[in-house]
């Protein structure tokens, strides 16, 4: 078993019925989903909604973002990042995250402060080994993309 939302669905199926299920999500992706807001948001923490809530509502049960965003990582360590301007219309489902390549996932929406990220290829710049530093380019330590301990 993956999670414990499908056994609680289930027991909730059995006690209030298919109707009750379907009252909730799209209707292709029906019931309820947990997603947990964390990051750059004034109350972050899980949630339970309907699958195809807007990711913007997400962040306003959330308490709304306590810094202006960036992007927001959609579905967890196997979603995408989202640039902050396209990701509040978006409906937290499969459908609805497909086009950045995201997917609800782990249930995951974790809100990136603007100013975090450096600007494209500042990382390719990074010294092989930082002043007074031990480590040598290609070792473990050498934290350039592509680079590992060989």
């Amino acid at each position: 078993m993956q999670n414990v939302e499908t056994p609680a669905h289930l027991a909730l199926i059995a006690r209030y019925g298919a109707a009750w299920f379907r009252s909730a999500g799209t209707p292709a992706e029906l019931g309820t989903i947990l997603v947990t807001v964390l990051g750059a948001v004034h109350e972050p923490g899980v949630t339970e909604v309907g699958t195809g809530t807007p990711v913007g509502q997400l962040l306003e049960l959330a308490g709304g973002a306590s810094a202006p965003p960036q992007a927001l990582l959609l579905g967890g360590y196997f979603g995408a990042w989202v640039e902050a301007a396209r990701a509040p219309a978006r409906p937290f489902s499969s459908a609805g995250l497909a086009d950045p390549g995201a997917g609800p996932g782990a249930g995951l929406v974790a809100v990136l402060p603007a100013g975090s990220l450096r600007p494209p290829g500042w990382y390719a710049t990074w010294p092989a080994s930082p002043p007074g530093s031990a480590a040598r380019a290609g070792s473990a330590c050498d934290r350039r993309p592509g680079r590992t301990n060989r």
